[in-house]
């Protein structure tokens, strides 16, 4: 029977909280092999993630260690002593029996963290290394981010790896790229409708033609009102000849080509100021959120 307190070099009486600790320091180690280019330390390492797994499994359970406790008991007192640490932490067991013999491999130093793992999300806080169910979030134990939706496919991938398991793609390269994107896109806006206001501003009555359902025209009927009095007048003071009708006609015209002039203006000033303008300060305003976007 496999000894997990002597394994993790703590009492039979260890808090729940240090042995989850001690489990993660372990299991942090140990995953940074899994990828050795020494197939034997591979197989040792997955071994090992076993086993801690099992200790896992047994130790953070009350009633099952409760019983692990009193059978561990029973087989230490009819022992002829006790197994040295060192030796089994790495041993595969069968039907409850450990082999021995196979001296522990200690960690390498500096091993990444960041390594791919099937069966677990590891926290990438140096503080923290909790192996966290795949799917998860964020970290169960300091609140770090372990898992990540993919800027491509959308799908919950670890945080912790360059490319997404699922489409293959470098996440933070595609973020930033689609990121770049983003921003020229609504800088192309912004100059659209900055040729727009270069153009209202130079060319009112050009820009009215070309946007005339756009432009919210007021004082249609003032115009005319002021066309038919000035049509009225004329023909008040006139002889009724067709000269005064000639007359008549023209300054009709020239009254309503003007006020038609002075209400394309106004109308397309108004445009500029109330709509042109704050669209430009909008999108600004988006640019700068993009820009302050992280993954």
């Amino acid at each position: 029977m496999i000894n997990y307190y002597e394994l993790l070099r703590l009492q039979n009486n260890a808090q729940q909280v240090e042995i989850e600790n001690r489990l993660d320091e372990q299991y942090q180690k140990w995953r940074a092999l899994v990828t050795h280019h020494d197939p034997a330390v591979v197989t040792q390492a997955n071994q090992a993630l076993q086993t801690i797994e099992q200790a896992r499994a047994v130790l953070l359970d009350p009633l099952r260690r409760q019983d692990y406790n009193r059978k561990l008991s029973e087989e230490l007192a009819t022992s002829a002593g006790l197994l040295d640490p060192d030796l089994v932490l790495t041993q595969p067991s069968y039907s409850g029996a450990m082999m021995t013999g196979t001296p522990m491999i200690e960690a390498a130093a500096g091993s990444p963290a960041s390594i791919d793992r099937t069966d677990a999300w590891i926290c990438q806080n140096e503080d923290c290394g909790k192996a966290n169910p795949i799917g998860t979030t964020y970290c169960v134990k300091c609140g770090a981010s372990v898992g990540k939706n993919c800027p491509n496919c959308n799908v919950m991938v670890e945080a912790a790896n360059t490319f997404c398991s699922s489409c293959g793609v470098d996440k933070l390269e595609f973020f930033e790229a689609n990121k770049r994107e983003n921003i020229a896109s609504l800088r192309k806006q912004i100059n659209t409708l900055q040729e727009d206001i270069n153009l209202a501003t130079s060319r009112p009555g050009k820009y009215a033609q070309l946007h005339s359902s756009q432009l919210e025209r007021k004082g249609n009927c003032l115009i005319t009102l002021v066309s038919s009095a000035a049509w009225v007048l004329v023909f008040a003071l006139g002889d009724w000849n067709l000269t005064a009708l000639i007359l008549g006609l023209i300054v009709f015209f020239i009254i309503l080509t003007v006020l038609s002039l002075l209400q394309n203006k106004n109308a397309v000033a108004a445009r500029v100021e109330d709509s042109l303008k704050p669209q430009i300060l909008e999108l600004e305003r988006l640019i700068s959120e993009v820009k302050k976007e992280t993954y």
